[in-house]
């Protein structure tokens, strides 16, 4: 079974993250505690044409709270700028 392919176009300087995995409540609820744990740490999915300083693949570490509207608990959609670090080398 052939994995399907989704083509995404970015604009701008906006970056879509794969969130890494971690672990929920049942039923999908976070307790306040662990929403302080939540890893703010992922996977580049995606880069619009004006970013420069990640390409698609790298494992960042990114502000908690930067986000736009429609984010999940799997993806994010954020500014280039709210990205910290570049984690692997």
């Amino acid at each position: 079974m052939q994995k399907e392919v989704i083509m995404r176009t970015v604009l701008h300087d906006y970056v879509v993250i794969k969130v890494d995995e971690y672990e929920k409540e049942v039923g999908g609820l976070y307790r306040a505690e662990q929403w302080k744990s939540l890893p703010p740490t992922g996977t580049v999915e995606a880069i619009g044409p004006e970013v420069t300083t990640v390409k698609v693949g790298d494992h960042v570490h990114f502000l908690r709270f930067a986000a736009v509207d429609g984010q999940t608990d799997k993806e994010r959609v954020c500014k280039e700028k709210y990205i910290l670090e570049v984690i692997n080398g």
